[in-house]
């Protein structure tokens, strides 16, 4: 990406899985989060946007837990989504 950019990420929810968390960026003074008043996300996705602020590598991650049955056994994991963004001069 170049600085002044904006980035939109959409992630559709896995099966097995609860909705994602909400992506979050690991340095927003380099890519900061956003509002997109325009976004209207659908059951099961999860939508997050972001601008690319300065020069440089950051990650974009969310995390999910496993959908489990009620007072059943529940596997200890949770799942990544992770996303490296470079941003460059214009």
């Amino acid at each position: 990406m170049r600085v002044g950019q904006s980035l939109e990420v959409v992630i559709h929810k896995a099966k097995g899985l609860n909705s994602l968390s909400h992506p979050t960026s690991k340095d927003e003074s380099i890519l900061l989060p956003v509002v997109d008043t325009a976004a209207t996300a659908a059951q099961g996705v999860t939508l997050a946007a972001f601008v690319a602020r300065k020069t440089g590598t950051v990650d974009v991650t969310a995390t999910a837990s496993p959908v489990c049955p009620s007072g059943g056994m529940c596997p200890m994991y949770l799942a990544l989504y992770s996303l490296k963004v470079t941003i460059v001069t214009q």
